[in-house]
């Protein structure tokens, strides 16, 4: 990924605001769970995610899980051996 600096980097940052467009244009309202709060994030044997929910509820077979819970993501460590980043970047 190239930063506003021009250097490049390994890191997985894309610009919120272009990041918040290219997916909800490109994914069904029913499967985004808005306020919804993550209590677990699990790799599945066949790659996909399974997520528990503060509630109690356990949601599998996603392909990809958006944490837009910021620079604290529990989905980071998941993506990312990285250190967390604080810019304009998520």
């Amino acid at each position: 990924m190239r930063h506003g600096d021009g250097e490049d980097t390994d890191r997985p940052e894309i610009d919120r605001r272009d990041l918040r467009v290219l997916l909800l244009d490109s994914v069904p309202q029913d499967k985004i769970r808005w306020g919804a709060k993550v209590e677990k994030l699990h790799r599945q044997d066949d790659g996909t995610m399974s997520i528990r929910f503060a509630d109690g509820n356990t949601e599998a077979g996603f392909r990809l899980v958006v944490g837009a819970d910021g620079a604290w993501s529990k989905a980071r460590s998941l993506v990312s051996c990285l250190d967390r980043c604080t810019s304009d970047y998520a």
